[in-house]
Protein backbone atom coordinates (compact mmCIF):
# COMPACT_ATOMS: atom_id res chain seq x y z
CA UNK A 1 0.00 0.00 0.00
CA UNK A 2 1.01 3.19 -0.63
CA UNK A 3 -0.08 6.26 1.22
CA UNK A 4 0.68 9.49 -0.54
CA UNK A 5 1.15 13.07 1.37
CA UNK A 6 1.15 16.00 -0.64
CA UNK A 7 3.88 17.42 0.93
CA UNK A 8 6.71 18.92 -0.43
CA UNK A 9 9.83 18.17 0.52
CA UNK A 10 10.27 20.39 3.54
CA UNK A 11 6.86 19.25 4.78
CA UNK A 12 6.65 23.09 7.31
CA UNK A 13 7.09 24.79 3.88
CA UNK A 14 3.69 22.87 2.04
CA UNK A 15 1.78 25.75 0.72
CA UNK A 16 -1.50 26.19 2.16
CA UNK A 17 -2.73 25.89 -1.40
CA UNK A 18 -1.18 23.19 -2.42
CA UNK A 19 -4.53 20.89 -3.71
CA UNK A 20 -5.26 23.88 -6.18
CA UNK A 21 -1.65 23.75 -7.30
CA UNK A 22 -1.94 19.76 -7.86
CA UNK A 23 -5.74 20.52 -9.95
CA UNK A 24 -3.66 22.81 -12.02
CA UNK A 25 -1.24 20.64 -12.86
CA UNK A 26 1.70 22.35 -11.06
CA UNK A 27 2.86 19.13 -9.97
CA UNK A 28 2.08 17.27 -12.72
CA UNK A 29 5.98 16.34 -13.76
CA UNK A 30 6.79 14.73 -10.10
CA UNK A 31 3.02 13.34 -10.19
CA UNK A 32 4.23 11.99 -13.60
CA UNK A 33 7.67 10.26 -12.33
CA UNK A 34 5.55 8.51 -9.23
CA UNK A 35 3.14 6.87 -12.17
CA UNK A 36 6.02 5.70 -14.06
CA UNK A 37 8.31 4.61 -10.94
CA UNK A 38 4.94 2.55 -9.54
CA UNK A 39 4.36 1.49 -12.92
CA UNK A 40 7.78 -0.25 -13.08
CA UNK A 41 7.36 -1.82 -9.63
CA UNK A 42 3.82 -2.86 -10.57
CA UNK A 43 4.79 -5.03 -13.51
CA UNK A 44 6.95 -6.70 -11.74
CA UNK A 45 10.62 -8.24 -12.63
CA UNK A 46 10.29 -9.06 -16.27
CA UNK A 47 9.21 -5.29 -16.65
CA UNK A 48 5.42 -6.04 -18.42
CA UNK A 49 2.11 -5.24 -17.06
CA UNK A 50 -0.31 -7.76 -18.03
CA UNK A 51 1.57 -11.25 -16.97
CA UNK A 52 2.28 -13.42 -14.31
CA UNK A 53 4.93 -11.70 -12.20
CA UNK A 54 2.52 -8.27 -11.81
CA UNK A 55 2.36 -6.91 -8.35
CA UNK A 56 -0.85 -5.24 -7.05
CA UNK A 57 -0.53 -2.10 -5.76
CA UNK A 58 -3.03 -0.21 -3.50
CA UNK A 59 -2.83 3.30 -3.35
CA UNK A 60 -4.33 5.65 -0.87
CA UNK A 61 -3.81 9.52 -2.05
CA UNK A 62 -4.61 12.23 0.31
CA UNK A 63 -6.04 10.37 3.15
CA UNK A 64 -7.99 10.48 6.18
CA UNK A 65 -9.71 14.41 3.74
CA UNK A 66 -12.17 14.02 6.60
CA UNK A 67 -11.09 15.89 9.28
CA UNK A 68 -8.91 19.02 9.74
CA UNK A 69 -5.47 17.81 10.29
CA UNK A 70 -3.80 17.55 7.07
CA UNK A 71 -3.63 20.80 4.58
CA UNK A 72 -5.27 18.80 1.99
CA UNK A 73 -8.50 18.29 4.05
CA UNK A 74 -11.75 20.17 2.66
CA UNK A 75 -12.60 20.65 6.63
CA UNK A 76 -9.04 21.83 7.55
CA UNK A 77 -10.31 25.44 5.19
CA UNK A 78 -7.35 24.93 2.67
CA UNK A 79 -9.49 23.83 -0.09
CA UNK A 80 -12.95 23.18 -1.25
CA UNK A 81 -14.41 19.65 -1.49
CA UNK A 82 -14.26 20.10 -5.79
CA UNK A 83 -10.65 21.09 -5.41
CA UNK A 84 -9.84 17.80 -3.23
CA UNK A 85 -11.58 15.52 -6.08
CA UNK A 86 -10.12 17.39 -8.89
CA UNK A 87 -6.29 17.19 -6.66
CA UNK A 88 -7.16 13.39 -6.04
CA UNK A 89 -8.02 12.86 -10.14
CA UNK A 90 -4.85 14.12 -11.01
CA UNK A 91 -2.76 11.89 -8.57
CA UNK A 92 -4.06 9.06 -10.28
CA UNK A 93 -1.00 8.85 -12.39
CA UNK A 94 -3.58 7.40 -15.44
CA UNK A 95 -0.40 9.52 -17.66
CA UNK A 96 1.69 6.69 -17.45
CA UNK A 97 1.41 4.23 -20.23
CA UNK A 98 2.28 1.05 -18.07
CA UNK A 99 -0.57 2.55 -15.87
CA UNK A 100 -4.47 1.83 -15.46
CA UNK A 101 -6.47 4.76 -16.62
CA UNK A 102 -8.68 5.62 -13.08
CA UNK A 103 -10.95 7.99 -12.47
Amino acid sequence: MVTWEPFTSVPATTPDDVLRRIADGEYDESLAAWGDALAAWRAGPDGTVGTDDDRRLYRRPMHEANRDWYLWAPASGGCTPETYVAAWRRTAWSRTPAWPTTT
